[in-house]
């Protein structure tokens, strides 16, 4: 008896996806047909059993989507040769949508990225801004820091956004995004501008210390002029503890909306209510009074509804606070209180504490 090599139209994507699931060798015949990206997981996996480079890369793109990148990289290193120049780029795409950097980085040692998925990852990798494409960093929400932001006449403290990285600039946006909803201690106390991509210019690094510090004085170097009316920075980098050094508040992309709160207050001379470094209190604990909107340091009695603080503990003098309970600048995890908040919104009015702005560089 002789066999048949007749096989249907394959039409039909039901009928299509059904009869490729139950017989792969049918693909054989229907290739020219037949477009890898518009059939479904479940074809694709029972299509395996061909060996067929551009099928097995088409999985590797299936599991990548998934976020499998160790299971999707055992397929895409061995098959990239015989995949198509489009399935390539759903590959960088797919890495770039879900912002796996690692894996791109390894792409690259065996497909060259286009344009826009290498700017991508330069601007991750911290490249300076004037060396990437502009169209491309618009697409991906990156802009540069090109002339001076204008911040609203009402503004008590004016703060500049930026970030040495792409994920930076992402997890920035969000903090802003939520800062805006609710402006703390009170609109119009800091306004905060877009967040800018700036690259590696100040080639931000984590101290011994374990707190993250950047070279700010090469950013006002080449900015001067867009930050000539700035009164704080925010600095998104990669490594290191939170901090405010002067007018810079420096966080990292494991820092969230509590810590950049907490942060904040320090510009308006807020003091932690957790033990400082022994290198801090030594200066800061040996002087008597109000030193800061939440602390008092005295060797006698505290006023009435202050309490100890663990603020001085490695200093001369005692600290005191002006909430029995715990704040936010003891735990940053904690809400900001009321009791706090109308501490904060008097401090920026007076701005007796203020820490001092960035024009004193």
């Amino acid at each position: 008896m002789s066999q048949s090599h007749h096989h249907p139209q394959l039409l039909d994507s039901h009928a299509r996806n059904y009869y490729l699931t139950a017989y792969p060798q049918s693909y054989f015949f229907a290739q020219h047909r037949l477009k890898l990206d518009t059939l479904p997981d479940s074809t694709i996996r029972g299509m395996l059993v061909l060996n067929k480079p551009d099928v097995l890369f088409e999985w590797a793109i299936r599991l990548a989507n998934s976020k499998r990148y160790n299971a999707s990289r055992l397929y895409w290193q061995k098959y990239y040769a015989g995949a198509s120049e489009a399935q390539q780029r759903r590959l960088q795409q797919v890495f770039a949508q879900h912002r796996a950097f690692g894996e791109l980085n390894r792409l690259t040692e065996v497909i060259s990225l286009t344009d826009k998925v290498s700017t991508l990852l330069a601007s991750e990798h911290g490249k300076l801004p004037q060396q990437l494409s502009f169209s491309a960093m618009a697409e991906y929400g990156l802009t540069m820091l090109y002339s001076s932001w204008q911040f609203a006449s009402t503004c008590l403290n004016r703060v500049m956004m930026l970030s040495d990285h792409y994920s930076g600039v992402v997890k920035l946006d969000a903090i802003r995004a939520q800062y805006l909803k609710q402006p703390e201690p009170m609109p119009d106390s800091y306004c905060l501008s877009e967040v800018f991509y700036v690259g590696d210019i100040m080639s931000c690094g984590e101290l011994l210390s374990g707190f993250a510090q950047c070279d700010v004085k090469r950013l006002l170097t080449d900015y001067r002029k867009q930050l000539s009316n700035v009164d704080y920075l925010v600095v998104m980098t990669r490594e290191g503890k939170a901090n405010v050094l002067k007018g810079v508040m420096t966080l990292t992309t494991e820092h969230n909306y509590q810590v950049f709160l907490h942060e904040l207050m320090h510009f308006s001379g807020f003091e932690d209510e957790y033990a400082v470094a022994s290198s801090k209190a030594q200066w800061l604990c040996r002087q008597s009074g109000q030193l800061a909107p939440n602390l008092i340091v005295t060797q006698g009695k505290p006023p009435r509804n202050w309490h100890a603080s663990e603020t001085c503990q490695h200093g001369a003098y005692q600290a005191y606070k002006p909430s029995e309970s715990w704040s936010i600048m003891q735990y940053q995890e904690l809400p900001l209180s009321e009791s706090y908040r109308t501490l904060w919104q008097n401090a920026v009015n007076s701005k007796r504490y203020r820490l001092e702005t960035l024009s004193s560089w």
